[in-house]
Protein backbone atom coordinates (compact mmCIF):
# COMPACT_ATOMS: atom_id res chain seq x y z
CA UNK A 1 0.00 0.00 0.00
CA UNK A 2 1.43 3.63 -1.05
CA UNK A 3 0.20 6.67 0.80
CA UNK A 4 0.61 9.86 -0.95
CA UNK A 5 0.57 13.21 1.43
CA UNK A 6 -0.51 16.16 -0.81
CA UNK A 7 1.32 19.15 0.47
CA UNK A 8 -0.30 21.96 2.43
CA UNK A 9 -0.44 25.25 0.28
CA UNK A 10 1.48 28.76 2.43
CA UNK A 11 -0.92 31.09 3.75
CA UNK A 12 -1.01 34.66 2.42
CA UNK A 13 -3.12 37.64 4.14
CA UNK A 14 -4.37 40.97 2.79
CA UNK A 15 -3.23 43.04 4.65
CA UNK A 16 -0.97 41.79 6.86
CA UNK A 17 -1.96 44.75 9.25
CA UNK A 18 -4.30 47.30 9.37
CA UNK A 19 -4.49 51.24 10.96
CA UNK A 20 -7.89 52.13 11.13
CA UNK A 21 -6.90 55.89 12.25
CA UNK A 22 -8.96 57.80 13.70
CA UNK A 23 -12.48 57.04 14.33
CA UNK A 24 -15.17 59.00 16.06
CA UNK A 25 -17.03 57.74 19.23
CA UNK A 26 -19.96 56.01 18.14
CA UNK A 27 -18.81 55.37 15.02
CA UNK A 28 -17.32 52.69 13.52
CA UNK A 29 -14.28 51.61 10.28
CA UNK A 30 -14.69 48.31 8.57
CA UNK A 31 -11.82 46.71 6.60
CA UNK A 32 -12.04 43.47 4.42
CA UNK A 33 -9.20 40.74 4.76
CA UNK A 34 -8.76 38.26 2.35
CA UNK A 35 -7.33 34.98 2.72
CA UNK A 36 -5.52 32.90 -0.38
CA UNK A 37 -3.31 29.69 -0.70
CA UNK A 38 0.46 30.44 -1.50
CA UNK A 39 2.05 27.93 -3.43
CA UNK A 40 0.61 24.65 -4.37
CA UNK A 41 -1.28 21.97 -2.31
CA UNK A 42 -4.60 23.14 0.11
CA UNK A 43 -4.80 25.54 2.36
CA UNK A 44 -7.11 24.71 5.19
CA UNK A 45 -8.36 27.78 7.62
CA UNK A 46 -9.46 26.44 10.75
CA UNK A 47 -10.02 29.23 13.06
CA UNK A 48 -10.16 32.94 13.16
CA UNK A 49 -10.14 34.75 16.43
CA UNK A 50 -9.92 38.04 17.62
CA UNK A 51 -8.11 39.43 21.13
CA UNK A 52 -8.30 43.54 22.20
CA UNK A 53 -10.91 45.66 22.89
CA UNK A 54 -13.43 47.71 20.67
CA UNK A 55 -12.37 45.05 17.16
CA UNK A 56 -14.95 42.56 15.91
CA UNK A 57 -15.00 39.69 13.77
CA UNK A 58 -17.82 39.65 11.01
CA UNK A 59 -18.27 37.52 7.74
CA UNK A 60 -16.64 34.64 9.06
CA UNK A 61 -16.61 31.48 6.37
CA UNK A 62 -17.73 28.34 7.57
CA UNK A 63 -14.71 26.59 9.24
CA UNK A 64 -12.98 24.69 9.12
CA UNK A 65 -12.45 25.47 5.14
CA UNK A 66 -10.20 24.01 2.63
CA UNK A 67 -9.76 27.72 0.91
CA UNK A 68 -10.46 28.06 -2.89
CA UNK A 69 -7.92 29.28 -5.24
CA UNK A 70 -9.84 32.20 -5.58
CA UNK A 71 -9.56 33.12 -1.72
CA UNK A 72 -12.02 33.55 1.33
CA UNK A 73 -12.31 36.73 3.30
CA UNK A 74 -13.97 38.06 6.63
CA UNK A 75 -14.58 41.73 7.76
CA UNK A 76 -12.55 43.56 11.16
CA UNK A 77 -14.76 46.37 12.39
CA UNK A 78 -13.59 48.99 15.02
CA UNK A 79 -15.98 51.12 17.08
CA UNK A 80 -14.89 52.54 19.93
CA UNK A 81 -16.34 53.53 23.04
CA UNK A 82 -13.44 55.75 24.41
CA UNK A 83 -11.13 58.82 23.37
CA UNK A 84 -8.15 56.37 23.43
CA UNK A 85 -5.61 54.59 21.86
CA UNK A 86 -6.24 50.57 21.13
CA UNK A 87 -4.81 47.55 19.48
CA UNK A 88 -6.02 44.03 18.62
CA UNK A 89 -4.33 41.08 16.90
CA UNK A 90 -6.26 38.50 14.67
CA UNK A 91 -5.08 35.14 15.24
CA UNK A 92 -5.66 33.04 12.18
CA UNK A 93 -5.10 29.03 12.93
CA UNK A 94 -4.77 26.88 9.54
CA UNK A 95 -2.96 23.97 7.84
CA UNK A 96 0.08 26.00 6.45
CA UNK A 97 3.44 25.76 7.87
CA UNK A 98 3.72 28.87 9.31
CA UNK A 99 0.44 28.72 11.45
CA UNK A 100 -0.86 30.65 13.15
CA UNK A 101 -0.87 34.06 11.70
CA UNK A 102 -1.43 36.77 12.93
CA UNK A 103 -2.50 40.22 12.08
CA UNK A 104 -1.63 43.62 14.31
CA UNK A 105 -4.31 45.94 14.42
CA UNK A 106 -4.76 49.80 15.92
CA UNK A 107 -7.04 52.78 15.76
CA UNK A 108 -7.74 55.72 17.87
CA UNK A 109 -10.96 56.78 19.63
CA UNK A 110 -11.91 60.61 18.90
CA UNK A 111 -14.24 63.00 20.31
CA UNK A 112 -17.85 62.16 18.83
CA UNK A 113 -18.82 64.99 15.83
CA UNK A 114 -20.56 68.18 17.35
CA UNK A 115 -24.04 68.83 16.17
CA UNK A 116 -24.38 71.54 14.06
CA UNK A 117 -25.35 75.17 16.34
CA UNK A 118 -29.40 75.63 15.13
CA UNK A 119 -29.68 79.05 17.71
CA UNK A 120 -27.73 80.74 20.08
CA UNK A 121 -29.06 83.60 22.68
CA UNK A 122 -27.73 85.84 24.68
CA UNK A 123 -29.51 88.46 27.17
CA UNK A 124 -28.42 90.54 30.22
CA UNK A 125 -29.42 90.68 33.72
CA UNK A 126 -30.70 94.01 34.12
CA UNK A 127 -31.96 96.38 30.61
CA UNK A 128 -30.17 99.43 32.54
CA UNK A 129 -26.99 99.56 34.91
CA UNK A 130 -25.71 101.81 37.19
CA UNK A 131 -22.43 103.83 36.80
CA UNK A 132 -19.37 100.71 37.03
CA UNK A 133 -22.26 98.18 38.26
CA UNK A 134 -20.67 94.78 36.51
CA UNK A 135 -23.43 93.82 33.42
CA UNK A 136 -23.98 89.69 33.62
CA UNK A 137 -24.36 88.57 30.08
CA UNK A 138 -25.81 85.22 29.37
CA UNK A 139 -27.00 82.57 27.06
CA UNK A 140 -27.27 79.63 25.29
CA UNK A 141 -26.43 77.52 22.29
CA UNK A 142 -28.25 74.68 21.17
CA UNK A 143 -28.69 72.09 18.52
CA UNK A 144 -31.84 71.19 16.62
CA UNK A 145 -34.69 69.57 18.88
CA UNK A 146 -33.12 72.43 21.70
CA UNK A 147 -30.40 70.08 23.20
CA UNK A 148 -27.22 72.79 24.33
CA UNK A 149 -24.34 72.10 22.58
CA UNK A 150 -21.58 71.49 25.66
CA UNK A 151 -17.28 72.80 25.67
CA UNK A 152 -17.95 75.85 22.83
CA UNK A 153 -16.31 78.96 22.85
CA UNK A 154 -18.50 81.78 22.18
CA UNK A 155 -17.15 84.97 21.36
CA UNK A 156 -18.88 88.38 23.54
CA UNK A 157 -18.72 91.70 21.41
CA UNK A 158 -19.43 94.17 23.69
CA UNK A 159 -19.41 97.74 21.54
CA UNK A 160 -20.30 101.71 22.08
CA UNK A 161 -19.28 104.58 19.55
CA UNK A 162 -16.93 102.23 17.57
CA UNK A 163 -15.29 100.69 20.42
CA UNK A 164 -15.42 97.11 21.10
CA UNK A 165 -14.15 94.98 23.93
CA UNK A 166 -14.38 90.97 23.31
CA UNK A 167 -15.06 88.46 25.63
CA UNK A 168 -14.38 84.97 25.82
CA UNK A 169 -17.05 82.41 27.51
CA UNK A 170 -17.53 78.49 26.97
CA UNK A 171 -20.27 76.62 27.26
CA UNK A 172 -20.77 74.27 29.70
CA UNK A 173 -23.06 70.58 30.00
CA UNK A 174 -26.47 72.15 29.31
CA UNK A 175 -25.09 74.24 26.75
CA UNK A 176 -25.35 77.37 28.69
CA UNK A 177 -22.70 79.74 28.81
CA UNK A 178 -21.82 83.34 31.18
CA UNK A 179 -19.69 86.47 31.38
CA UNK A 180 -19.35 89.92 33.01
CA UNK A 181 -18.35 93.11 31.37
CA UNK A 182 -16.62 95.42 33.50
CA UNK A 183 -17.29 98.86 32.38
CA UNK A 184 -15.07 101.68 33.34
CA UNK A 185 -15.44 104.87 35.63
CA UNK A 186 -16.69 106.53 32.87
CA UNK A 187 -18.35 104.14 30.47
CA UNK A 188 -21.67 105.10 29.67
CA UNK A 189 -24.65 104.69 27.14
CA UNK A 190 -26.13 102.29 25.40
CA UNK A 191 -24.04 99.08 24.33
CA UNK A 192 -24.54 96.47 22.17
CA UNK A 193 -23.71 92.83 22.82
CA UNK A 194 -23.39 89.85 20.17
CA UNK A 195 -22.51 86.75 21.19
CA UNK A 196 -21.28 84.40 18.15
CA UNK A 197 -20.30 80.17 18.22
CA UNK A 198 -19.41 77.73 16.24
CA UNK A 199 -20.59 74.30 16.03
CA UNK A 200 -21.02 71.17 13.60
CA UNK A 201 -20.45 73.64 10.58
CA UNK A 202 -23.12 75.76 11.76
CA UNK A 203 -22.35 79.59 13.02
CA UNK A 204 -25.05 81.66 14.72
CA UNK A 205 -25.05 84.96 16.00
CA UNK A 206 -27.62 87.01 18.67
CA UNK A 207 -27.83 90.19 19.42
CA UNK A 208 -28.80 92.22 22.42
CA UNK A 209 -28.18 96.23 24.13
CA UNK A 210 -28.27 97.55 26.91
CA UNK A 211 -27.72 100.68 29.06
CA UNK A 212 -25.41 102.42 31.53
CA UNK A 213 -26.06 105.68 33.48
CA UNK A 214 -24.62 107.36 36.22
CA UNK A 215 -23.09 111.01 37.73
CA UNK A 216 -19.05 111.20 37.71
CA UNK A 217 -17.72 113.39 40.36
CA UNK A 218 -13.92 114.05 40.33
CA UNK A 219 -12.34 114.34 42.45
CA UNK A 220 -13.82 111.68 44.38
CA UNK A 221 -11.67 112.56 47.52
CA UNK A 222 -9.26 115.38 48.43
CA UNK A 223 -7.48 117.22 51.11
CA UNK A 224 -8.02 120.82 52.13
CA UNK A 225 -6.28 123.15 54.56
CA UNK A 226 -8.58 125.97 56.11
CA UNK A 227 -8.21 128.57 58.32
CA UNK A 228 -10.44 128.79 61.23
CA UNK A 229 -13.09 131.47 60.33
CA UNK A 230 -12.16 131.40 56.56
CA UNK A 231 -13.87 130.30 53.90
CA UNK A 232 -12.80 127.74 50.65
CA UNK A 233 -14.26 126.55 47.45
CA UNK A 234 -13.87 123.46 46.39
CA UNK A 235 -14.13 122.73 42.87
CA UNK A 236 -16.63 119.49 41.71
CA UNK A 237 -16.49 118.63 38.37
CA UNK A 238 -19.67 116.51 37.64
CA UNK A 239 -20.23 114.56 34.20
CA UNK A 240 -23.23 112.43 33.51
CA UNK A 241 -21.94 109.11 31.38
CA UNK A 242 -24.76 108.27 29.70
CA UNK A 243 -26.32 108.80 26.70
CA UNK A 244 -29.59 110.76 28.36
CA UNK A 245 -30.56 113.45 30.42
CA UNK A 246 -30.08 113.33 34.37
CA UNK A 247 -33.00 115.15 36.29
CA UNK A 248 -33.91 116.44 39.43
CA UNK A 249 -30.02 116.89 40.60
CA UNK A 250 -29.64 117.41 44.36
CA UNK A 251 -26.51 118.54 46.05
CA UNK A 252 -25.81 118.01 50.31
CA UNK A 253 -23.41 117.66 52.11
CA UNK A 254 -22.83 115.98 55.88
CA UNK A 255 -20.03 117.21 58.05
CA UNK A 256 -18.73 115.20 60.28
CA UNK A 257 -17.85 116.24 63.71
CA UNK A 258 -21.27 118.78 63.15
CA UNK A 259 -21.24 122.52 63.65
CA UNK A 260 -17.62 123.08 62.95
CA UNK A 261 -17.98 123.84 59.03
CA UNK A 262 -21.21 124.85 57.27
CA UNK A 263 -21.38 123.84 53.40
CA UNK A 264 -23.17 125.81 50.27
CA UNK A 265 -23.33 125.13 46.80
CA UNK A 266 -22.39 128.48 44.78
CA UNK A 267 -24.28 126.98 41.83
CA UNK A 268 -26.29 124.05 41.35
CA UNK A 269 -27.52 122.32 38.14
CA UNK A 270 -31.44 120.82 38.26
CA UNK A 271 -30.39 118.70 35.49
CA UNK A 272 -26.83 117.53 33.58
CA UNK A 273 -26.92 117.16 29.79
CA UNK A 274 -24.50 114.37 28.28
CA UNK A 275 -21.51 114.46 27.77
CA UNK A 276 -18.78 116.90 29.12
CA UNK A 277 -18.10 117.73 32.99
CA UNK A 278 -19.53 120.82 33.98
CA UNK A 279 -18.02 122.25 37.44
CA UNK A 280 -19.60 122.54 40.91
CA UNK A 281 -18.32 124.52 43.65
CA UNK A 282 -18.56 123.20 47.14
CA UNK A 283 -18.18 126.23 49.55
CA UNK A 284 -17.02 125.72 52.75
CA UNK A 285 -16.94 127.79 55.86
CA UNK A 286 -15.10 127.38 59.23
CA UNK A 287 -16.74 128.52 62.44
CA UNK A 288 -14.62 131.21 64.07
CA UNK A 289 -12.16 129.86 67.32
CA UNK A 290 -9.58 127.47 68.13
CA UNK A 291 -9.25 124.40 65.51
CA UNK A 292 -9.58 120.98 66.30
CA UNK A 293 -7.01 118.05 67.17
CA UNK A 294 -8.25 115.84 63.63
CA UNK A 295 -9.44 116.49 60.47
CA UNK A 296 -13.66 117.48 59.83
CA UNK A 297 -14.60 115.12 57.41
CA UNK A 298 -17.19 116.81 54.55
CA UNK A 299 -18.95 114.71 52.45
CA UNK A 300 -20.88 116.16 49.26
CA UNK A 301 -23.65 113.41 48.24
CA UNK A 302 -25.21 114.38 44.76
CA UNK A 303 -28.01 112.48 43.84
CA UNK A 304 -29.50 112.15 39.84
CA UNK A 305 -32.06 110.83 38.16
CA UNK A 306 -32.15 108.53 34.75
CA UNK A 307 -34.65 110.74 32.25
CA UNK A 308 -35.22 107.07 30.66
CA UNK A 309 -35.40 104.69 32.78
CA UNK A 310 -36.12 106.67 36.08
CA UNK A 311 -33.64 105.04 38.02
CA UNK A 312 -31.68 107.31 40.50
CA UNK A 313 -27.91 107.31 41.12
CA UNK A 314 -25.91 109.04 44.29
CA UNK A 315 -22.60 109.94 43.97
CA UNK A 316 -20.22 111.03 46.86
CA UNK A 317 -16.81 113.43 47.03
CA UNK A 318 -15.16 113.32 50.37
CA UNK A 319 -13.14 116.31 51.59
CA UNK A 320 -10.70 116.10 54.63
CA UNK A 321 -10.47 119.20 56.12
CA UNK A 322 -7.80 119.81 57.89
CA UNK A 323 -8.62 123.25 60.19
Amino acid sequence: TVTVSSPSAGIAVAPGAWDFGNVAVTNSSQKTFTITPAGSGSLTVNSIGAAGAFFTLGNLPPLPLVVPPSGTSFVVTYSPLGTISSTATVTINSSAASSPTQISLCGTGTPPPLPPASAITVATDKPVYLRTQPAQISGSLTAAGGAGIANIPVTVQVSINGSTRVLNPYTDAQGNYQTTFQPGATDGGTFSVAATATSGGATRTATATFRIFGLFINPSSLSQDLLMGGTLAVPLDLQNVGDAPLNSVTYSATVTPSGLITTSFAQTLPALAPGGPVTVPAVLTAAAGNPPASPVTVQVKITATDSISGAVDQETSTVNVTL
